[in-house]
């Protein structure tokens, strides 16, 4: 056992485990961000996904304008795919564009 993702991918790469379940947008943003893409490039990632979910959004049946609220959602969610700003936004998640470290980054940049 190891008390964070970024160690599992370490033993991984030092030959210490064979496996290693984890998201693979975690991994992927891990990678970026503390590994080199030589390291990165000796990890892959199994084709069949260990488990699949979906995330859901819930909205309380007993809570005055839930409906309003969720057709709202559902509306601007449907604009969002239809104008390929969903997957837009979804990339550059997946490119680290969000992260933490790099919004620090950014704010020390801005700061100068």
């Amino acid at each position: 056992m190891v008390s964070n993702d970024q160690l599992s991918l370490n033993m991984l790469l030092n030959e210490r485990v064979d496996l290693v379940v984890l998201s693979e947008i975690a991994m992927q943003t891990l990678l970026k961000q503390h590994f080199s893409q030589q390291q990165a490039s000796k990890i892959q990632v199994h084709p069949k996904p260990f488990l699949e979910y979906q995330a859901h959004i819930l909205f309380p049946k007993v809570r005055e304008g839930s409906t309003a609220t969720k057709d709202s959602f559902n509306r601007g969610l449907k604009k969002l795919k239809n104008s390929g700003e969903l997957q837009k936004q979804w990339q550059r998640m997946l490119e680290g564009e969000f992260s933490a470290k790099k919004n620090m980054q950014a704010e020390k940049e801005h700061k100068r």
